[in-house]
Parts: C-alpha cells; sequence; structure tokens
C-alpha cells in the first residue's frame, strides 16, 4: 500500500519551495470551477486553473488508483481529508495571489 499521506506532505513541500522562489507569479486567468469530495465527503469548489498544478495533478492520480474513475456525476474522494484539501487550496490561492 502507497503512504498517501506522507507523499501529500512532500508534494505541500515542494509547491511552497517552488511558489517561494518563484519571481514569476500567474493570477487566476479561467473563469469556472469544478468540484471535489475529500475522503471525508467534505466539498470543495476549486477553480479549473488549479487542474494545471501538479498538486491537483498528482492527487487526481492517486484518486483514480485508491477508487477509479467516476462514471457520472462528481468525483467523490480524493485521497485526503478536509484539512488536507484546505491546506493545499490555501496554498495555491497565496501563490497565485503573490
Amino acid at each position: 500500500m502507497i503512504n498517501y499521506p506522507k507523499r501529500l506532505i512532500m508534494m505541500i513541500k515542494l509547491h511552497k519551495m517552488i511558489s517561494g522562489t518563484s519571481s514569476r507569479r500567474m493570477k487566476s486567468s479561467t473563469k469556472g470551477h469544478f468540484v471535489v469530495y475529500s475522503n471525508d465527503e467534505s466539498r470543495f469548489v476549486i477553480p479549473l486553473d488549479y487542474l494545471n498544478k501538479n498538486i491537483f495533478k498528482e492527487l487526481f492520480r492517486m484518486s483514480e488508483e485508491e477508487f477509479g474513475l467516476p462514471r457520472n456525476g462528481p468525483i467523490m474522494m480524493m485521497p485526503c481529508d478536509a484539512v488536507v484539501m484546505e491546506a493545499m487550496v490555501s496554498l495555491i490561492q497565496r501563490s497565485s495571489d503573490s
């Protein structure tokens, strides 16, 4: 079994390093959102721009491994709880706003 929490923590740290040293920051330009649910069934409305972030790409890959692809409807489970999702969204938002 893969240790997802450890992997997510490493990805968050890597994102902090990359966004903290980057002199060029991009503002959110895409209008629209998508909905995901954490493994504790908390609902998150995420800007479409976040789909390009490596941390979300990895979350989707891990979700597919763990739960498979949804046939109809929203992505029901991300491989992390609400606290981790909030931390990742907040981190990405702060790095995009700067």
